[in-house]
């Protein structure tokens, strides 16, 4: 089923506002303010890159209590399935909810990609990471890892799309640790060396 589908029949039974982040940072949801949606993505951000610093610790389930609404994450492999509600509801039955829908979701959902065979020079890889410790210094390393990683880009066969993948996962990545703004000016220099390509 597709996901915006499955997401309004569950909303249609409840009452809670439910959305799912792929791992590349593609959001579904029946309808979100644009606020909403950077803020969704942030937590994605956060999580993604907390799972791959801790991933001997395998994560299933993330859940926020608050005093007016409280925030249910369930880790379903590549993707997150969010479910913000009201802290009267019930925890085990938003968590029994939110768990169905995972159900349903019985395989990952496949985004279509123009296939590019388009080889281009491994140092472009080494160029990424460089200019990458100019703007993330420290941590520059770490989320390059675990960006190469998380995108499956292929180090000794590099193509256009892989380089790509990487730029844009890595801007995700940064703009929580040098503001969007930053993060934008080091994506624009990474997509210079893709250009034209």
């Amino acid at each position: 089923m597709n996901p915006v589908e499955l997401i309004k029949k569950y909303e249609a039974q409840d009452f809670a506002q439910i959305f799912m982040l792929e791992r590349g940072g593609e959001l579904h949801a029946a309808s979100i303010e644009e606020k909403l949606r950077d803020d969704v993505n942030q937590i994605g951000v956060i999580i993604f890159e907390t799972m791959a610093a801790i991933g001997q610790f395998p994560v299933e389930e993330i859940g926020v209590l608050g005093k007016d609404r409280g925030v249910l994450v369930k880790v379903a492999d590549q993707r997150l399935v969010i479910s913000t509600f009201k802290s009267e509801v019930d925890y085990a039955v938003v968590q029994e909810r939110l768990g169905q829908l995972v159900g349903e979701l019985s395989r990952p959902v496949v985004v279509e990609e123009k296939a590019v065979l388009v080889k281009i020079e491994a140092n472009v890889l080494d160029r990424v990471k460089a200019e990458c410790n100019a703007y993330l210094g420290d941590f520059a390393d770490k989320i390059y890892q675990n960006q190469l990683k998380a995108q499956k880009v292929n180090t000794a066969e590099v193509k256009v799309e892989d380089v790509k993948r990487l730029i844009f996962g890595l801007n995700k990545a940064a703009s929580m640790i040098i503001g969007p703004k930053r993060a934008k000016e080091m994506t624009d220099k990474l997509l210079e060396f893709v250009k034209g390509l």
